[in-house]
């Protein structure tokens, strides 16, 4: 048996009409769209018009396209858009630094900083463009603008103590002005006249510092020097000079000078006094003996012995003795004077001497006889102590005029004491006392 053949009748889609139309409503294109499906737009021209600083450009279509559910009017969508001009940018030297488009009537970004170096003279600042950039209405050619600045310098003055006198900026190539008056104050060496300054500032280069100098002058002080009472010298000195003080001669003589100073430390006057070229007290040495000074004139100068080294048995004290150009008497024995004389058996004093002072003879060990001068005048305490061997003494007793009352004690034995006979009685009574504790025996000669 036959299948009978089933036959389906197609079912109709349904469709949309879409109609595209132009800027002027006029009909561009008709097409039919299965519904809820897509439909393919005519193309169209990108620019629809052409202003001076703007284009209407083709946008899209007012209605979705992209799924259709009716019959549409599509109609396209124009807009004005603004034209973009291009902005170029050159350095001043006429490099070229780059480029940017910026629409109508925009402010270009301006990215670029140019920079220009320095000379030795200027500076440089970019401060901008050569043309208005907040509105642009067309191609441009922006170019670099600087600012030129004259380089300042700073220039200090300083006095030579390290003070700051002035402060002064000052344009390159120009001059700087000196500070006035610069003044030193003088010290008690000197007075300062200003000379200038330790460098150039007439035409300045870069940061300048000068000091101030000076010039020294000697403060000079007056030295009068007086010879008791006398104008002799008047000199000109510095500070701290070291002082030449006159040479005054006079015989014998040495000129003392007052309160005498090394250095000059201010004007002053100087005067002094004559003193005797060797003065009392005076010690000084010869071969064997050593002499203090008593007298001490020029004339009939005296000196007193004060110690005497022999290795003699006969010890001859001489009359005088130099020092210096001048001759001194020698007129007294001192304590324990001949204590350097341990081998003497005889001495002999001079007949210059005229004082024997305490223990004169004393050390004296061996000695055995003592001879003095026919001037002896003075004696004084224990003159011939231990001498243990000593026997005779001769004297002329014809000037003595002060015997002390112990002046024979402390010796060791009885001693002759032998006197020209017509001065024997002048003797006895002179050494009364001696003679009476039987410390002396008197013999004429």
């Amino acid at each position: 048996m036959e299948k009978k053949k089933v036959v389906r009748k197609k079912k109709n889609t349904k469709k949309h009409i879409v109609v595209f139309q132009d800027a002027e409503k006029k009909m561009l294109k008709t097409v039919f769209a299965e519904d809820g499906h897509s439909v393919e737009a005519p193309s169209m021209e990108a620019i629809l018009e052409e202003k001076e600083h703007h284009r209407v450009v083709f946008q899209g279509w007012d209605q979705d396209l992209s799924k259709v559910t009716e019959n549409l009017v599509v109609n396209p969508i124009y807009q004005e858009v603004p034209k973009e001009y291009l902005v170029m940018y050159f350095h001043e030297n006429g490099k070229i630094l780059g480029t940017e488009t910026v629409a109508y009537n925009q402010s270009a970004k301006m990215p670029f900083h140019p920079e220009k170096p320095d000379t030795e003279e200027y500076t440089y600042h970019f401060t901008g463009w050569n043309c208005d950039l907040s509105h642009i209405q067309s191609d441009c050619m922006a170019k670099a603008v600087f600012e030129t600045k004259r380089k300042q310098f700073l220039v200090r003055f300083f006095h030579e103590n390290g003070e700051l006198l002035k402060e002064e900026s000052v344009y390159y190539g120009e001059t700087a002005h000196a500070p006035e008056n610069v003044l030193k104050e003088e010290d008690s060496t000197f007075r300062y006249h200003f000379a200038g300054w330790d460098g150039e500032f007439s035409i300045i280069h870069e940061d300048t510092n000068v000091k101030a100098l000076f010039q020294e002058e000697y403060i000079n002080y007056i030295l009068r020097f007086f010879e008791e009472g006398t104008l002799v010298e008047e000199k000109s000195y510095h500070y701290g000079q070291e002082i030449v003080y006159p040479e005054l001669w006079k015989k014998g003589y040495k000129y003392i000078w007052k309160d005498p100073i090394q250095n000059v430390t201010e004007s002053k006057d100087f005067d002094g006094y004559w003193e005797y070229s060797n003065p009392k007290g005076k010690r000084f040495k010869t071969q064997n003996a050593l002499y203090e000074i008593m007298d001490p004139s020029i004339i009939a100068g005296t000196v007193r012995c004060l110690s005497y080294e022999s290795n003699l048995e006969t010890v001859q004290l001489p009359k005088e003795v130099k020092l210096g150009d001048y001759y001194y008497c020698v007129e007294a024995l001192y304590q324990d004077a001949l204590s350097d004389c341990r081998h003497a058996k005889k001495i002999i004093c001079p007949d210059t001497m005229k004082i024997l002072e305490k223990n004169c003879f004393r050390g004296a060990s061996k000695v055995e006889s003592i001879i003095l001068g026919k001037n002896i005048q003075e004696m004084d305490a224990n003159v011939f102590a231990e001498c243990p061997h000593l026997h005779s003494i001769l004297l002329n007793c014809g000037k003595i005029k002060k015997i002390h009352r112990n002046a024979f004690e402390k010796m060791n034995r009885r001693v002759e004491l032998i006197v020209p006979s017509k001065q024997e009685q002048i003797a006895k009574k002179l050494f009364e006392k001696a003679i009476r504790q039987k410390e002396m025996v008197i013999v004429k000669r």
